[in-house]
């Protein structure tokens, strides 16, 4: 259930900071296209794009491929300190 927590720790963390998709594209490079599918469990990110998105929006891949539930309440991620 990777995918899904994956798609479900993107839309939180987007939302959460009042994104739209496309405007999440934009500023990480990632097409809208793939943000879309992967908040609908429709697809696994490449490695760049999965990068990309993780440190805009400050999300632990570990957190979110383990099922870590440590981020403030929230089930789905845990966020990464900004130092």
């Amino acid at each position: 259930m990777y995918i899904q927590r994956l798609g479900d720790a993107v839309k939180e963390a987007r939302t959460r900071r009042d994104l739209s998709q496309n405007t999440l594209a934009e500023r990480t490079h990632v097409s809208l296209r793939t943000i879309s599918d992967i908040e609908n469990y429709r697809a696994t990110p490449w490695l760049d794009s999965l990068c990309s998105l993780a440190s805009y929006l400050s999300l632990s891949v570990d957190a979110v491929v383990n099922n870590r539930k440590e981020y403030n309440g929230s089930s789905t991620l845990q966020q990464v300190p900004k130092e």
